[in-house]
């Protein structure tokens, strides 16, 4: 049996990981996420969007889709002007639709040669409305609809109090 790689995936309640997210933004500047949610199923579906950090800003923090319908969340942080570089702010972003997504964001205070290309996107942010120097998370959501034999031997299990 050394050659079976038989490996449960992980349960339904357990939110899917999406990519983590690393970005750099000068002094002032504000980090984006453009995070774009796509509603892949036949009926029309909620998504509540939020993080652990309360200074992102997310806009909006619901967004109603119809079925095979997308629409665009923007999340922003604004790195603040005394930020040195060992300014680091993370925090987690939880997708709700139909199933539970979550990423971390991490940003940096930039300096050196990232300072040239960040301030060129901040001021194309701030005078054209220009979404270019966003970074895009796509969600595409849907349903399982699938019974799986697995989906039997899966129970919540609470945390171990600490």
């Amino acid at each position: 049996m050394s050659g079976c790689h038989c490996e449960l995936p992980a349960p339904c309640w357990v939110p899917i990981r999406l990519d983590d997210v690393r970005e750099r933004a000068c002094p002032g500047d504000t980090a984006v996420v453009r995070l774009e949610l796509i509603n892949c199923g036949a009926t029309s579906r909620v998504f509540e969007i939020a993080t652990s950090d309360p200074i992102v800003v997310v806009e909006p923090q619901a967004l109603t889709l119809g079925p095979l319908e997308h629409g665009v969340v923007m999340l922003s942080l604004v790195v603040p002007t005394t930020a040195t570089g060992s300014y680091i702010e993370r925090c987690v972003v939880s997708v709700r639709g139909c199933r539970h997504y979550n990423f971390r964001w991490t940003v940096r205070a930039c300096c050196g040669w990232h300072h040239h290309r960040h301030h060129l996107c901040a001021a194309l942010l701030r005078r054209h409305h220009s979404r270019d120097c966003a970074v895009d998370v796509a969600v595409e959501d849907h349903p399982d609809y699938v019974h799986h034999w697995y989906d039997h031997f899966y129970r919540e299990r609470p945390c171990v109090p600490g």
